[in-house]
């Protein structure tokens, strides 16, 4: 019986060590998304299930180039989103410039080699899709 328990013990401690080690990068790779979709320097994330929250140390902001055209994305220092194999829903924390205002983006698919960003915020809607190669390296805070 002792065994058992400490057996269990071991096995649980295992567990959690491997949960624990992963990193957002990581989570965003197991996910089907480029680990360059977050800025580099991620202080922590929690993870319940896919309801994810991530903590930068300051917001970020970075452009991505499509079709010649340059959109800047903005992170909050806190971000949040619920994530599964090629989708990214429920965000919050994160906007993408589109002319001279700023919109919140709730979505993000992963399409074959693409990413597809979609939204809508003050009657504005929006969809676009930019090359996963856009998000090979990570924009710096």
């Amino acid at each position: 019986m002792a065994i058992q328990h400490l057996l269990l013990i071991v096995f649980l401690a295992s567990v959690l060590q491997a949960t624990t080690s992963d990193t957002a990068y990581d989570l965003l790779e197991k996910n089907k998304f480029p680990r360059a979709l977050l800025p580099q320097g991620v202080k922590s994330y929690v993870n319940h299930g896919g309801a994810v929250e991530v903590t930068l140390p300051a917001s970020c902001d970075f452009n991505v180039t499509v079709a010649g055209g340059s959109h800047k994305i903005r992170f909050d220092s806190i971000v949040s989103g619920v994530i599964q194999p090629g989708s990214i829903t429920q965000l919050g924390g994160v906007r993408i410039q589109f002319e001279w205002d700023f919109l919140a983006f709730h979505t993000v698919q992963r399409v074959g080699d693409k990413l597809r960003f979609t939204g809508s915020e003050h009657a504005a809607t929006f969809d676009q899709s930019f090359p996963v190669s856009n998000f090979v390296q990570s924009p710096r805070n």
